[in-house]
């Protein structure tokens, strides 16, 4: 998504809760610098899989996550296809997946990585199933980060 002019707003927060999982990713618009054609957002991005739980910040420019929003929205749509994202900045890394499977169900997998280039990585890989009706608020949530 293009950048808009910068005005202080506060993050804003979209929530997936669906069965024995959860995605939030928190969004703050960061300031906007004359030569970007994206404007800069920091993504707190926590899942909860089961009883397993993780989070990743990351810098990054709002066409990654504007493009997962509209697969999203096209995936709830149609229910077949995919949608996904892939972040990385610096020692934090971000990879989502979501499919539309048989049943009206969606399948979501991924990955939240933290490398410090040292003796110290983790790593959280989860997968989930739940209903595509569960993708509606969170699509919501999702429009409200770049309104």
């Amino acid at each position: 998504m293009p950048r808009k002019k910068k005005t202080e707003k506060p993050p804003v927060t979209a929530l997936l809760q669906a069965e024995r999982f959860s995605l939030a990713i928190e969004a703050e618009h960061l300031p906007v610098r004359d030569d970007d054609e994206y404007e800069d957002m920091r993504l707190r991005i926590s899942v909860r899989s089961g009883e397993f739980a993780g989070f990743v910040s990351i810098c990054t420019n709002n066409g990654g996550l504007y493009t997962l929003m509209n697969d999203l929205e096209r995936l709830y749509e149609t229910l077949s296809g995919k949608a996904e994202m892939s972040e990385c900045d610096g020692i934090d890394a971000c990879e989502l997946l979501f499919e539309a499977v048989k049943g009206g169900y969606i399948r979501v997998t991924g990955e939240l990585r933290e490398d410090y280039m040292c003796d110290c990585a983790q790593s959280l890989r989860f997968a989930a199933k739940f209903d595509q009706t569960y993708l509606k608020d969170f699509l919501s949530e999702l429009h409200a980060v770049f309104a």
